[in-house]
């Protein structure tokens, strides 16, 4: 027999991996040069992953003609994240931070998970991978910058509206009912219109806004959304919308940044009156005339119509339903919406407003007379629930494990610099690393000390402030310290009730019935 002949096995030597990748483009408009974009970046895609013989193809996430504002709104991404949590990625391409998040937090939170689950994004247009733990500073520096540019994008189209709406050019995003939106113009949809007609027409001849809405959810008449489950407010605002008559009222809403929750405009921007600014449906004076018949109907005091300070804040205790307002024989009701639809649904009773009135003057009164044993011994109590809280909860002591672990990584890696294990340059890199993050945890830390109990805190003493301003007893309900001082009622029973003022504290007390 030869000499067999012998391989040395490199016992360094690892067989290498072959890593699943994927690619997530976005497009925030359907105009032609953005999609042609979002079409040439899939392929771009789809082919360099697919050349590379390291690489395993996995998918291509693609979200198209949706804003970036928010990762929640964008289904493609929320699949991403699904298959990553999953263990099916292993690298994600992504042409730049911009298209990936234009929210810092949201950016950071995303790519620390997958960081966390072993997965690196490479952003292609600011050549960052967050493979390299440095790279971190850049990613918060570019989300901010993709952030800003986001809020001032926002705030151009805010300016561009206000500037169209004052030159009367401006007259809507959107269409109501009975309407279709084209090129900006508002143009009459013929099988929706009827049904407009139809509203005003039963309006008119006597049946009540209810009444209307059970009809047109029996007859199956979908609505702008293709529901076909109609309610009496959305019958109400069909009346009362100056935009059947031709007019427009502008800015009926305004949102304060960027994603935020849109509010009714009540005078804190200006609002303008287009008149006939697009065809009309409805002839002003059967407009008129359904608008008396709206503000008659409305609950007046002295002949007068007025603000009611009790409108949702009082709620059933059964079933959860806020008590609406009901009007017979000159006395104002509330009643439990669901009781008010089918006695079957709920088995609480209508209350008078008088007896709910009644009952917040005496709990007012003891409360006045007893702020200072109740509210000061509760502030005192929930700072220190508060400063115990911050070292008891899991986050804390999540935060508290790592400090640890992150100390004992030092004093390792000064043993092996003392030892000459390893070179200084590597010894440094990885002690500035561990020293960032020991300063990040210590912020981490102090942020929650800052901020559980600190609304309750806050509202506890501010609620304090206003009691020592108030009268120290009153004899009757007064609208502005109801709005002041009240955040919910709770109709217990027919026999308690229950008020939860601004900063949580809740206060029972038996009614008084008022025999009918």
């Amino acid at each position: 027999m030869g000499k067999s002949k012998v391989i040395v096995i490199d016992r360094n030597r690892k067989l290498k991996r072959k890593i699943k990748v994927c690619a997530y483009i976005r497009v925030s408009t359907d105009s032609k040069d953005q999609l042609n974009s979002y079409s040439l970046q899939y392929q771009h895609y789809q082919d360099l992953i697919q050349s590379n013989t390291n690489w395993i193809y996995v998918d291509i996430y693609a979200d198209e003609g949706i804003t970036g504002t928010s990762a929640a709104g964008r289904p493609e991404l929320q699949r991403l994240l699904v298959d990553c949590r999953n263990r099916r990625i292993d690298r994600i391409l992504i042409k730049s931070l911009s298209r990936f998040a234009r929210n810092t937090k949201e950016s950071l939170e995303m790519i620390r998970e997958l960081r966390s689950l072993g997965i690196s994004i490479f952003f292609e247009k600011e050549n960052i991978d967050t493979a390299k733990a440095t790279d971190e500073f850049l990613i918060t520096l570019y989300s901010q910058i993709a952030q800003e540019e986001s809020i001032s994008l926002s705030q151009n189209m805010k300016r561009s509206y206000k500037t169209r709406m004052e030159q009367g050019k401006f007259l809507t995003c959107s269409a109501p009912f009975g309407y279709d939106l084209e090129k900006s113009e508002l143009i009459i949809n013929e099988s929706e219109s009827a049904v407009v007609r139809g509203i005003f027409s039963s309006y008119l001849s006597g049946k009540s806004t209810r009444e209307i809405a059970t009809e047109l959810t029996h007859k199956k008449i979908p609505n702008k959304k293709g529901n076909t489950e109609w309610d009496f407010p959305t019958v109400r605002y069909i009346l009362k919308n100056e935009k059947y008559i031709g007019d427009a009222v502008l800015q009926k809403t305004y949102t304060t940044s960027v994603k935020s929750q849109s509010f009714v405009n009540k005078g804190q921007h200006q609002k303008y009156y287009l008149k006939n600014s697009h065809t009309a449906i409805i002839d002003r004076e059967t407009f008129d005339s359904a608008r008396r018949i709206i503000e008659r109907n409305a609950p007046k005091v002295s002949g007068e119509r007025h603000f009611n300070p009790l409108n949702r804040k009082v709620y059933c205790g059964h079933c959860g339903s806020i008590y609406k307002l009901r009007r017979c024989r000159d006395i104002n009701y509330r009643v439990c919406i669901n009781h008010d639809t089918d006695k079957n649904l709920c088995p609480s009773k209508r209350i008078t407003e008088s007896e709910i009135n009644m009952a917040f003057v005496r709990m007012f009164n003891k409360v006045q007379i007893n702020k200072e044993h109740i509210i000061t011994p509760m502030i005192k109590e929930f700072k220190s629930l508060k400063e115990k809280s911050a070292y008891d909860n899991d986050a804390t002591a999540s935060l508290n494990k790592e400090l640890a672990d992150i100390m004992e990584q030092l004093s390792v890696l000064s043993d092996l610099r003392q030892q000459e294990h390893i070179d200084q340059s590597f010894y440094v890199t990885q002690s500035n690393e561990h020293k960032t993050r020991i300063d990040e945890i210590k912020k981490e830390k102090e942020l929650l000390m800052n901020t559980i109990y600190d609304e309750t805190i806050s509202k506890s003493v501010e609620l304090l402030k206003m009691l020592r301003t108030m009268p120290e007893s009153i004899e009757s309900s007064s609208k502005d310290i109801i709005l002041k001082l009240i955040d919910r009622i709770t109709v217990v029973s027919e026999i308690e009730i229950q008020f939860r003022l601004v900063n949580g504290l809740a206060v029972t007390e038996h009614l008084k019935r008022v025999v009918r």
